[in-house]
């Protein structure tokens, strides 16, 4: 593989850099130059089980940590490591795994790693990926601050709609300011918008490698400011979109890859915004109809229930009222009985009347 850059319009070839990778013909092992990356593809058609070993270049440091960089289109895809290489769970993020490994051995023969690519049974054969394509890079341990480049807000706003088609910008917010800092870097982002239908059985998209899913369009942005600019134009009504953000960041020593990933989905929405807001304000009164509505029911009911139990209270009360009356009436009567039933006696007995009953 060779690679022939020119960084500038001039055609004098002094300012021209070139590389050269040779790589063996021997597909039992692969050579990986430090601080590289490299492509590779695989046929995905024969639906069989693929190892591909990949040595490491053996470099002489005092370290013996470094950082593999992996990435892949193909879901079902993993790495294996020998019994003399220590290495961390894989942490996920810019489109790529990160294993930090070491290896318990001075002997160059020792240094590698396989890929295993394991084939998934393609119902559809049409609409199945065809082919793997990977990315790996390995280089010595260090810590670097990627938070500003990988951790980004999106948002979606309208420009125009017709009945079938419509037009998005898609916002991001960049950390301008540390980018600014960092004049030593250049920094371009490319969009890759696809449909949620067109993407291929298997594929992974959040991804620095190639991927073979049929994309919308491609957009470049390579001017960095506060806020980064993507128009999206006919997109269609009721259709989930995914948009892939390939970032490139590089300087004259090196460049880094990065990945990621926003979905989003278009909904047709009310052709007349004015129709809305009367609708979402009549709903409001009407709501508020209803609450007053309810209000006075409740007071109407209220006020029912308290005049009957108004009303039988005072009738309670008459009933006990007549009650006592009767009995102190009575009461009076029989004593009156009784005193003038004395009376007759004793004058009888005084020299009246006696009656005798035979």
């Amino acid at each position: 593989m060779i690679l022939i850059e020119n960084s500038s319009i001039s055609s004098d070839f002094r300012n021209l850099r070139n590389e050269i990778y040779v790589f063996s013909k021997d597909k039992n092992g692969i050579l990986l130059p430090i601080n590289k990356y490299i492509r590779n593809s695989f046929d995905l058609i024969e639906n069989t089980i693929i190892n591909q070993k990949y040595f490491f270049e053996k470099v002489n440091s005092s370290r013996n940590e470094f950082i593999l960089e992996f990435s892949s289109n193909y879901i079902n895809i993993e790495l294996s490591f020998n019994d003399l290489t220590n290495y961390s769970n894989p942490e996920i993020f810019g489109g790529f795994k990160q294993y930090i490994i070491s290896i318990e051995s001075n002997n160059s023969d020792d240094y590698y790693f396989n890929i295993i690519i394991n084939p998934i049974n393609q119902t559809n054969k049409e609409n199945s990926l065809k082919e793997a394509n990977i990315v790996i890079k390995y280089y010595e341990k260090g810590k670097a601050n990627i938070d500003y480049i990988i951790n980004k807000d999106f948002r979606l706003e309208k420009n125009n709609n017709t009945e079938k088609h419509f037009d998005y910008s898609l916002i991001i917010n960049n950390n301008y300011e540390f980018e600014k800092q960092s004049n030593d870097f250049n920094y371009s982002y490319y969009l890759r918008l696809i449909k949620n239908k067109s993407i291929l059985f298997n594929e992974e998209l959040n991804t620095i490698a190639l991927i073979s899913s049929n994309l919308s369009y491609i957009n470049e942005c390579d001017k960095i400011d506060q806020k980064l600019y993507y128009y999206l134009n006919n997109l269609e009504n009721n259709e989930k979109y995914i948009a892939l953000f390939f970032i490139k960041v590089e300087n004259e020593e090196e460049e880094k890859f990065y990945s990621l990933i926003y979905e989003f989905i278009i909904e047709k929405e009310k052709e007349n915004e004015k129709e809305a807001e009367k609708e979402e304000e009549k709903n409001t009164k009407n709501n508020s109809m209803i609450i007053l509505i309810i209000i006075i029911v409740l007071i109407v009911v209220f006020f029912l229930f308290f005049i009957i139990w108004k009303k039988r209270r005072i009738n309670s009360r008459n009933i006990e009222d007549q009650i006592n009356d009767i009995n102190l009436s009575s009461g009076i009567n029989d004593d009156g009985l009784i005193n003038n039933k004395e009376l007759s006696d004793r004058k009888k007995s005084d020299g009246g009347y006696i009656n005798v009953n035979i």
